[in-house]
């Protein structure tokens, strides 16, 4: 493997380490999640779980480079679709498989207190199913915790 390809999965494999550090810590409110995150790479504690990796494992994640999480299309699509009367239905499609989306689904569900569920569709795998229009909610979420940049979101609805 090219070294670029090495790095780009050794940040892929941090992301997935702090996604699941962040989405495990129900005493931490997910408001103060980039803080939290911000204070894991600055007291050198990210290097715990990364016991062969000593040096900064944020230096090369910070300059702007091709991070793709999605899944194949390179995008996460985050649908509203109306159901009875006013009862609306976000739908979140496209997160990698790399990610536990019922763990991401739980922290949906704290944060902006509504129902959620995953649900396999034919088509399209494995899709996010949350209760209201949470459609900013869940823009601002993703690119808070850093699993998606904001030109990868696509917001599609009224």
């Amino acid at each position: 493997m090219t070294e670029k390809a090495l790095r780009k999965n050794r940040r892929d494999e941090e992301r997935r380490v702090l996604l699941v550090l962040v989405a495990s810590l129900p005493l931490i409110s997910f408001s103060s999640s980039s803080f939290y995150l911000k204070w894991l790479h600055f007291s050198g504690h990210v290097s715990v779980f990364q016991g062969h990796y000593t040096a900064d494992p944020f230096a090369d994640a910070t300059k702007g480079d091709d991070r793709l999480p999605a899944g194949t299309e390179d995008y996460i699509h985050i649908r509203i679709q109306q159901r009875n009367g006013r009862k609306t239905l976000t739908t979140v499609q496209g997160i990698a498989d790399d990610y536990d989306k019922k763990k991401l689904v739980k922290a949906f569900k704290k944060k902006f207190a509504c129902n959620g569920t995953v649900i396999e569709h034919p088509e399209y795998g494995e899709v996010i199913q949350l209760q209201g229009d949470q459609r900013k909610n869940i823009c601002q979420f993703l690119t808070e915790i850093g699993l998606a940049k904001e030109e990868q979101l696509k917001v599609h609805g009224f």
